[in-house]
């Protein structure tokens, strides 16, 4: 069933913001060696990091993510917009003492989830898909995407933002625990997907989401919400050494989680999600 046709970095460059394409057969990790590339003095940014196959990828904390043939595997070097402070008016700004900038990286993360649901549906009209805080993307009650954004000690201030979408890659001869909780694009609509469009159509609803967000014409909280998979259901967060049970609300203007518990609506601004139901 898979379509492994070939990336085309040249329609990358012209199509989307994309400036500089680093394009590989096969990497061990996209975001290790965007991560390696952030340092450098003479990157276009945004640069995007490709490989038609990736042998090694990294989820959050010490997660894997399996990718077979067919899978889009990509990692994105990003400036740290220097619009982000802005997001409140000047009238909240004066009369807060709680106004803070807006935590950017949480953004990207999150601005990159929905950058992805979007393309999926349009790609796969009829098909379900639901955001679960904070990067993963579900398609038919299966995850189809993750999401992993660093911020490597470099001197210019960059993230790498590292996305994987199962696209071509069926899951049908995946392990069994994969396949209990993962789907592939390809098996969910029953064709063969062009990675090349969809790709086109992750990074300009990305590149549209990040300007909204930084101008504050789009509001992150909103687009969320309508997708949002946890909204009204009972869940357990977990961060460090304490985990929050309660009822989710959705996430607040900056991204984070609120969790209605016995004391009161908690916000987690980072966190795994232990338990739902």
């Amino acid at each position: 069933m898979a379509m492994n046709e070939p990336f085309d970095p040249q329609r990358l460059q012209l199509e989307t913001c994309v400036r500089q394409v680093d394009y590989h057969d096969a990497l061990d990790s996209t975001s290790d060696r965007a991560l390696k590339l952030a340092g450098a003095e003479d990157l276009q940014l945004p640069l995007l990091v490709l490989a038609d196959r990736q042998l090694a990828g990294r989820g959050r904390g010490d997660n894997r993510w399996w990718s077979g043939d067919g899978a889009l595997t990509f990692s994105l070097i990003l400036p740290k917009h220097p619009a982000a402070a802005s997001h409140r008016t000047a009238t909240q700004r004066e009369t807060s003492v709680l106004a803070t900038p807006r935590p950017e990286g949480a953004f990207v993360s999150l601005g990159a989830a929905i950058a992805v649901e979007r393309a999926i549906a349009a790609t796969l009209p009829d098909c379900e898909l639901r955001l679960k805080w904070p990067n993963d993307v579900y398609l038919q009650r299966k995850k189809v995407c993750g999401v992993l954004v660093e911020s490597p000690a470099v001197a210019r201030p960059v993230f790498v933002t590292g996305i994987g979408i199962n696209v071509n890659n069926s899951l049908k001869g995946a392990p069994d625990e994969v396949r209990a909780r993962a789907i592939s694009m390809c098996d969910a609509g029953g064709r063969s997907l062009d990675r090349n469009e969809l790709l086109v159509r992750v990074l300009r609803e990305f590149e549209l989401i990040l300007s909204g967000l930084a101008d504050g014409s789009l509001s992150l909280r909103e687009m969320w919400t309508r997708a949002c998979m946890l909204q009204g259901r009972q869940v357990s967060v977990q961060s460090g050494g304490q985990i929050t049970t309660g009822l989710c609300e959705g996430i607040d203007d900056d991204g984070n989680l609120l969790i209605r518990s016995g004391g009161g609506l908690v916000r987690c601004s980072t966190g795994v999600i232990a338990r739902s139901e």
